[in-house]
Protein backbone atom coordinates (compact mmCIF):
# COMPACT_ATOMS: atom_id res chain seq x y z
CA UNK A 1 0.00 0.00 0.00
CA UNK A 2 1.63 3.39 -1.03
CA UNK A 3 2.20 6.12 1.23
CA UNK A 4 -0.90 8.50 -0.70
CA UNK A 5 -3.39 5.61 -0.30
CA UNK A 6 -2.52 4.73 3.88
CA UNK A 7 -2.49 8.88 4.41
CA UNK A 8 -6.14 9.04 2.62
CA UNK A 9 -7.31 6.71 4.76
CA UNK A 10 -5.83 8.17 7.93
CA UNK A 11 -7.03 11.26 6.75
CA UNK A 12 -10.90 9.99 6.54
CA UNK A 13 -10.35 8.02 9.55
CA UNK A 14 -9.07 11.45 12.05
CA UNK A 15 -12.06 12.90 9.95
CA UNK A 16 -14.75 10.87 11.48
CA UNK A 17 -13.01 11.33 14.79
CA UNK A 18 -13.43 15.19 14.27
CA UNK A 19 -16.72 15.07 13.20
CA UNK A 20 -17.53 12.84 15.71
CA UNK A 21 -16.51 15.88 18.38
CA UNK A 22 -18.38 18.35 16.66
CA UNK A 23 -21.25 16.12 16.84
CA UNK A 24 -20.68 15.83 20.57
CA UNK A 25 -20.60 19.47 20.70
CA UNK A 26 -23.95 20.31 18.81
CA UNK A 27 -25.48 17.81 20.36
CA UNK A 28 -25.25 19.15 23.98
CA UNK A 29 -26.53 22.63 22.45
CA UNK A 30 -29.44 21.45 20.81
CA UNK A 31 -30.39 18.41 23.35
CA UNK A 32 -30.27 16.17 20.28
CA UNK A 33 -28.39 12.79 20.33
CA UNK A 34 -27.04 11.75 16.46
CA UNK A 35 -25.21 8.19 16.52
CA UNK A 36 -21.44 8.26 15.71
CA UNK A 37 -20.02 4.93 15.39
CA UNK A 38 -16.31 6.63 16.73
CA UNK A 39 -15.52 5.60 20.68
CA UNK A 40 -16.03 8.29 21.76
CA UNK A 41 -12.55 7.64 23.84
CA UNK A 42 -11.00 8.86 21.04
CA UNK A 43 -12.11 12.64 21.55
CA UNK A 44 -14.33 13.30 24.52
CA UNK A 45 -11.04 14.51 26.43
CA UNK A 46 -10.28 17.58 23.92
CA UNK A 47 -13.94 18.37 23.96
CA UNK A 48 -15.19 18.67 27.39
CA UNK A 49 -14.70 22.47 27.88
CA UNK A 50 -16.45 22.53 24.73
CA UNK A 51 -19.41 20.58 25.89
CA UNK A 52 -19.32 22.20 29.06
CA UNK A 53 -19.83 25.76 27.19
CA UNK A 54 -22.54 24.59 24.77
CA UNK A 55 -24.77 23.44 27.65
CA UNK A 56 -24.39 26.69 29.54
CA UNK A 57 -25.14 28.28 26.59
CA UNK A 58 -27.92 26.23 26.04
CA UNK A 59 -28.93 26.65 29.21
CA UNK A 60 -28.44 30.79 28.85
CA UNK A 61 -30.89 30.64 25.74
CA UNK A 62 -33.42 28.56 27.09
CA UNK A 63 -33.82 31.24 29.75
CA UNK A 64 -33.81 33.16 26.79
CA UNK A 65 -36.64 31.13 25.11
CA UNK A 66 -34.77 30.21 22.37
CA UNK A 67 -33.96 26.51 21.48
CA UNK A 68 -31.99 25.54 18.99
CA UNK A 69 -33.70 21.89 18.42
CA UNK A 70 -31.73 20.46 15.39
CA UNK A 71 -28.99 20.74 13.08
CA UNK A 72 -26.67 19.53 10.48
CA UNK A 73 -23.13 20.31 9.61
CA UNK A 74 -20.40 19.14 7.60
CA UNK A 75 -16.19 19.71 7.72
CA UNK A 76 -15.37 21.44 4.43
CA UNK A 77 -11.83 21.93 2.98
CA UNK A 78 -10.08 19.65 5.06
CA UNK A 79 -5.84 19.42 4.93
CA UNK A 80 -3.73 16.92 6.69
CA UNK A 81 -0.40 17.41 8.08
CA UNK A 82 1.40 14.12 9.50
CA UNK A 83 4.64 14.27 11.24
CA UNK A 84 5.83 11.39 12.92
CA UNK A 85 3.05 10.40 15.84
CA UNK A 86 1.21 13.72 15.27
CA UNK A 87 -1.33 14.64 12.84
CA UNK A 88 -2.96 18.22 12.51
CA UNK A 89 -6.05 18.39 10.19
CA UNK A 90 -7.05 22.08 9.14
CA UNK A 91 -11.25 21.92 8.24
CA UNK A 92 -14.01 24.28 8.09
CA UNK A 93 -17.42 23.55 9.73
CA UNK A 94 -20.40 24.52 8.28
CA UNK A 95 -23.64 24.60 10.73
CA UNK A 96 -27.01 25.08 10.06
CA UNK A 97 -28.96 25.54 13.39
CA UNK A 98 -32.88 24.98 13.53
CA UNK A 99 -34.16 27.73 15.90
CA UNK A 100 -37.73 27.78 18.04
CA UNK A 101 -38.60 30.14 20.10
CA UNK A 102 -41.00 30.45 22.96
CA UNK A 103 -42.62 33.37 22.04
CA UNK A 104 -43.48 32.43 18.13
CA UNK A 105 -42.60 35.58 16.63
CA UNK A 106 -43.45 35.05 12.86
CA UNK A 107 -40.76 36.94 12.01
CA UNK A 108 -38.70 35.42 13.80
CA UNK A 109 -35.74 33.39 11.61
CA UNK A 110 -36.51 29.91 11.91
CA UNK A 111 -32.56 28.87 11.19
CA UNK A 112 -28.98 30.03 11.37
CA UNK A 113 -26.01 29.26 10.21
CA UNK A 114 -21.96 29.86 10.56
CA UNK A 115 -18.44 28.56 9.43
CA UNK A 116 -15.88 28.15 12.15
CA UNK A 117 -12.16 27.59 11.12
CA UNK A 118 -11.11 23.99 13.41
CA UNK A 119 -7.28 23.10 13.83
CA UNK A 120 -7.86 19.32 15.09
CA UNK A 121 -4.88 17.80 16.64
CA UNK A 122 -4.34 14.24 16.99
CA UNK A 123 -1.60 12.44 18.79
CA UNK A 124 -0.69 8.48 17.95
CA UNK A 125 -1.62 6.46 21.26
CA UNK A 126 -0.96 2.99 22.03
CA UNK A 127 -1.82 2.65 18.04
CA UNK A 128 -4.72 4.79 18.29
CA UNK A 129 -5.09 8.26 17.04
CA UNK A 130 -7.10 10.76 19.40
CA UNK A 131 -7.81 13.73 19.37
CA UNK A 132 -6.08 15.49 21.81
CA UNK A 133 -7.00 19.38 20.67
CA UNK A 134 -9.95 21.12 18.99
CA UNK A 135 -9.22 24.82 18.41
CA UNK A 136 -11.02 27.12 16.76
CA UNK A 137 -9.47 29.51 14.74
CA UNK A 138 -10.19 33.20 13.36
CA UNK A 139 -12.80 33.56 15.57
CA UNK A 140 -13.01 37.86 15.31
CA UNK A 141 -11.19 38.68 12.68
CA UNK A 142 -7.71 40.20 12.86
CA UNK A 143 -5.13 39.39 15.55
CA UNK A 144 -4.30 42.58 16.03
CA UNK A 145 -6.86 44.94 16.24
CA UNK A 146 -5.81 49.14 16.17
CA UNK A 147 -5.30 50.70 19.14
CA UNK A 148 -8.40 52.93 20.37
CA UNK A 149 -7.22 55.84 19.08
CA UNK A 150 -6.47 55.07 15.63
CA UNK A 151 -9.98 53.03 15.27
CA UNK A 152 -11.24 56.76 16.62
CA UNK A 153 -9.15 59.53 15.98
CA UNK A 154 -11.20 61.90 17.03
CA UNK A 155 -11.05 60.75 20.77
CA UNK A 156 -9.27 63.07 22.86
CA UNK A 157 -8.63 64.19 26.51
CA UNK A 158 -9.60 67.25 26.03
CA UNK A 159 -12.63 69.08 27.71
CA UNK A 160 -14.10 69.75 23.85
CA UNK A 161 -14.24 65.82 23.83
CA UNK A 162 -17.56 65.83 24.68
CA UNK A 163 -18.67 68.93 22.12
CA UNK A 164 -16.90 66.73 18.74
CA UNK A 165 -19.12 63.67 19.68
CA UNK A 166 -22.00 65.73 19.95
CA UNK A 167 -21.31 67.41 16.61
CA UNK A 168 -20.33 63.56 14.95
CA UNK A 169 -23.31 62.02 16.52
CA UNK A 170 -26.00 65.24 15.79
Amino acid sequence: MGSLHRDKILGTHLSEIAQAAVTAQLDTLTATVKASSVDSGLYIDAVQKQIVDAANRRSFLTDTGVFYNGYDFELLNSTLEISGETAILNATEHTSLIISTSNQDPLAPTTTEYFNKHLFTFSLHNGDWVLVSDQLVDLFGPDNPKPLEEAFPFVDESADFINKLFVLVF
